[in-house]
């Protein structure tokens, strides 16, 4: 965002820091033509660690567990294994179909590939090119 940079308030915690994105504002005239400085703004920064120019992560490992240890503090919950993933999870509606659905990939941008043409777009030359002629 132009004219703005990432800055952090402190917390309850020490251990807490909240992003926010701290905005410059242009100095303002007057009508007595007097310049008026005008302070910067703060808003709440809601792009996560990815806004934050001092973070190197890996979207392949995740984000970093930051509350783990503050809901642990509380000591009100605790660990289990947790069950495996059903197909349901990701969408499909049984194995089978989720086995269909990785065979291929059966997206618009696989069928228009150099050499394929969908029956929607040889509708839509056509549409267009009687639309020339007439």
């Amino acid at each position: 965002m132009p004219n703005s940079k990432r800055v952090y308030a402190q917390g309850g915690r020490p251990d807490v820091r909240v992003p926010m994105r701290e905005i410059a504002l242009a100095p303002t005239r007057t009508y007595q033509g007097q310049i008026e400085v005008n302070e910067p703004v703060r808003v709440y920064d809601c792009s996560g660690p990815w806004g934050d120019p001092a973070f190197q992560g890996d979207v392949t490992q995740g984000l970093p567990r930051l509350r783990e240890g503050w809901i642990r503090e509380r000591g009100d919950v605790e660990e289990y294994e947790g069950r495996t993933v059903r197909p349901l999870d990701n969408g499909y509606l049984s194995e089978k179909h989720a086995e269909y659905a990785s065979q291929a990939e059966r997206t618009e941008k696989y069928v228009c590939k150099p050499g394929r043409i969908l029956l929607r777009r040889e509708v839509n030359d056509d549409r267009r090119l009687l639309n020339y002629q007439s």
